[in-house]
């Protein structure tokens, strides 16, 4: 989780917009770089439930809307976008009716003698402090 979405445009975002006639909402779920420390800190020890909630409340505000079908909504990431998409189809399968995942944090607990990143998982899992 620690990067932003960019406001920039993105070509293949573009891409698939105009031919594939998709929506694309990229949301800056807590935990995102760019909010300030206290916002990137809020995430540990509660990854699962508050960027889950983020990315939900952005997505039932969107379809509420009515700019998009409520009836077709994916979601799709890598890493924690991952993580956060299968939590996602998980929790709310009301909303998600399909998701693609790739090289997604599954399973933290495993992650910690497998990764170059071990105290990222201590701190996923168990908070700061």
């Amino acid at each position: 989780p620690h990067s932003c979405m960019s406001t920039t445009y993105i070509p293949s975002y573009g891409f698939l917009c105009r031919h594939g006639r998709y929506a694309i909402l990229l949301v800056n779920y807590r935990g995102s770089s760019g909010f300030g420390q206290e916002s990137l800190e809020s995430l540990a020890g509660n990854a699962g439930s508050l960027d889950v909630h983020d990315v939900v409340a952005a997505t039932r505000a969107i379809t509420e809307s009515g700019i998009i079908d409520a009836d077709r909504v994916g979601i799709c990431g890598g890493s924690h976008g991952g993580f956060l998409a299968g939590h996602c189809i998980g929790q709310h399968p009301d909303i998600f009716k399909v998701a693609a995942t790739r090289n997604p944090v599954m399973n933290i607990a495993s992650m910690v003698t497998a990764t170059d990143i071990p105290d990222w998982c201590y701190i996923e899992a168990l908070g700061v402090g």
